[in-house]
């Protein structure tokens, strides 16, 4: 099944005017869009296609801000870009992505799953940012907080 990126989808993003470059890697495609790494794979388990890219690798301290930017992210952004915010275990990579419900994808369909998914990059990056921000700001009030009440004793 996974030959059918490479056989079928390779030269088809190769000619998309936004797409940079495009490679194969085992069965699965990279592409540079826009000066964005994504990644065109099959699960094959599951007979789906999925697109998807990293928003950042989060370092450990980052973990929890990331899991509630997740969480916000496909509680609201989701229902109108159709993309799932979520983690990647291996490097600790907070992604953005679609998956499609189909084992082959026709050809103009992967470029238009590829530009949602780098449209949707910047927008997801910001939200992540600004719950890192607020987790920092929170931090920052609970150790002067805190900070204040060792002072005092």
């Amino acid at each position: 099944m996974g030959g059918y990126l490479n056989d079928t989808l390779l030269a088809a993003l190769a000619a998309d005017p936004r797409v940079g470059a495009v490679v194969a890697e085992g069965d699965d495609l990279v592409l540079r869009m826009d000066g964005e790494i994504l990644r065109l794979t099959q699960d094959t388990q599951n007979g789906r296609t999925v697109c998807w890219a990293d928003i950042r690798i989060l370092q450990p301290s980052e973990i929890a801000g990331g899991a509630a930017a997740a969480r916000r992210y496909n509680a609201t952004v989701q229902l109108e870009s159709g993309l799932t915010m979520g983690f990647f275990l291996k490097g600790n990579a907070l992604v953005l992505g679609k998956s499609l419900d189909v084992p082959e994808m026709a050809p103009g369909e992967a470029a238009g799953v590829a530009h949602r998914v780098c449209d949707g990059l910047r927008p997801a990056r910001a939200l992540l940012d600004a719950v890192l921000e607020d987790a920092r700001c929170d931090d920052r009030r609970t150790l002067q907080q805190g900070d204040e009440a060792l002072i005092r004793v």
